[in-house]
């Protein structure tokens, strides 16, 4: 399924220095073995082909979301200015008349 296991020897790097230079044995040098999974070069390929499809996706996602937020801006600017041309209505209206009466 587009793995491989390897063996990998990891190695004290400072320590391999050491020993290259003389300073240390190099049987002292600690190193560890293990089994690591590798992913194959041809699954890479299959990986990138689907991380573009999916960059893509939320591309138009994204620009579907700005477009549906200038429509709302649009809206809501259609909305408020009417409702503040009705308050500044209502300011200038007289006052002391209580539900179409005169008052005292």
């Amino acid at each position: 399924m587009g793995q491989v296991t390897v063996r990998v020897t990891l190695s004290n790097a400072r320590e391999l220095v050491m020993a290259r230079l003389g300073h240390l044995a190099p049987e002292a040098v600690h190193t560890c073995e293990v089994e690591a999974l590798a992913r194959r070069w041809e699954r890479q390929g299959e990986i990138n082909d689907e991380q573009q499809v999916t960059n893509q996706r939320l591309s138009l996602a994204i620009e579907r979301l700005e477009g549906s937020v200038e429509r709302h801006d649009v809206i809501l600017d259609r909305v408020t200015r009417p409702l503040e041309r009705v308050e500044t209505l209502l300011l200038r209206l007289p006052r002391g008349r209580e539900n179409g009466r005169q008052g005292a």
